[in-house]
């Protein structure tokens, strides 16, 4: 098992962690117990496939690994403009955004972050650049 697999590891039990949610939601105590629910959810979902990833590449190649990281950032890149574009509008049109929308870009972004330690800064800069054409339609 290669040592980034490891870090995958790390990463995954940091997020497996409740009190990662717990702080999320603490920080909005005006959640109804369904808003909970739907975060907890949703979060374990992000989880989920980052388990995934470390239990189907576990014996891959370092190739292998990194094109998975790769499609998972952009999965989760596609999902946050997604959250963020809904959060934006809706700020404007109705002056409030979805307080779970707006903790789950909140909960994507900080993964993001974690998974872009893993990816070399010129393949990055390659990644952003993509997303920011397909947001754009400038493709």
């Amino acid at each position: 098992m290669l040592p980034i697999i490891h870090s995958l590891k790390a990463l995954y039990d940091k997020y497996r962690d409740p009190s990662v949610i717990q702080n999320l939601i603490a920080d909005n105590p005006e959640l109804t117990e369904k808003q909970v629910l739907q975060l907890k959810y949703n979060t374990k979902l992000k989880n989920r496939a980052l388990g995934a990833i470390i239990s189907i590449h576990k014996d891959s190649d370092i190739e292998e690994i990194n094109s998975a990281i790769r499609n998972f950032w952009f999965e989760l890149r596609t999902e946050w403009i997604r959250h963020n574009m809904i959060n934006n509008y809706n700020m404007v049109m109705n002056g409030t955004a979805d307080p779970v929308s707006v903790m789950q870009s909140a909960f994507i972004s900080g993964m993001i972050g974690e998974l872009e330690v893993f990816i070399p800064e010129d393949e990055l800069e390659k990644m952003h650049n993509i997303m920011v054409k397909v947001q754009y339609g400038d493709i």
